[in-house]
């Protein structure tokens, strides 16, 4: 699987860089995950611990309360739209919207709804 990962139009890599900002046990897990989706494709995200938030925006759970936003593009490509720590019982509103919105940038064909 291709994976795509928002990158801001200065060229900073938002996934990369919220991961990076981990402490290190977590931050593996996170590229991990990455790693193996790249590997093993839809087939891992049947195992991951992923939800459906919003339309077509997943995200998948690691780590605790850790969080990355994606849409699938098709069966050979996912676009990572926005990660984050989930700071209450449900994905801040705040965040669900981040990825909306990039969401809409990538393609604004894909509806979020």
């Amino acid at each position: 699987m291709k994976i795509h990962a928002y990158t801001t139009k200065g060229g900073k890599n938002e996934i990369f860089g919220y991961l990076n900002s981990l402490p290190n046990k977590e931050k593996a897990e996170g590229y991990t995950i990455i790693s193996m989706l790249e590997e093993k494709g839809m087939e891992l995200l049947n195992i991951l611990n992923t939800r459906q938030l919003q339309g077509k925006i997943w995200e998948i759970k690691f780590y605790r309360h850790n969080r990355i936003m994606y849409i699938l593009i098709d069966e050979e490509n996912i676009f990572l739209l926005h990660a984050c720590k989930k700071q209450k019982n449900k994905a801040e509103k705040k965040n669900i919207n981040i990825a909306v919105q990039r969401a809409k940038e990538i393609s604004p064909t894909v509806s979020a709804e």
